[in-house]
């Protein structure tokens, strides 16, 4: 009896995760495919490994309506390569 309520709540959460994973914008069609395979294939670490990736990536990091405004990073864009930092620049 036991082992078959356990068997459940695993069914639950990797059907849960599933689900997570179908809704996910950030994710392309092949991305989802793979990890709907981690999921069932691996049952409780794959399920818990792509549930804190997708967490991760849906957290609030971009602005209102899930696009960025185009820049990356924050460095100054003036800065030298490492050739001009032995041979020197004129």
């Amino acid at each position: 009896m036991v082992l078959v309520i356990a068997f459940g709540v695993v069914f639950l959460f990797e059907l849960y995760v599933s689900t997570r994973v179908v809704r996910c914008v950030e994710l392309e069609k092949p991305q989802k495919i793979v990890h709907l395979c981690l999921i069932w294939l691996i049952p409780i670490i794959g399920a818990v490994g792509i549930l804190i990736f997708i967490i991760n990536i849906e957290k609030d990091d971009w602005p209102k309506g899930g696009k960025s405004n185009g820049e990356f990073g924050g460095g100054p864009q003036n800065s030298i390569s490492h050739v001009d930092a032995f041979h020197g620049s004129d």
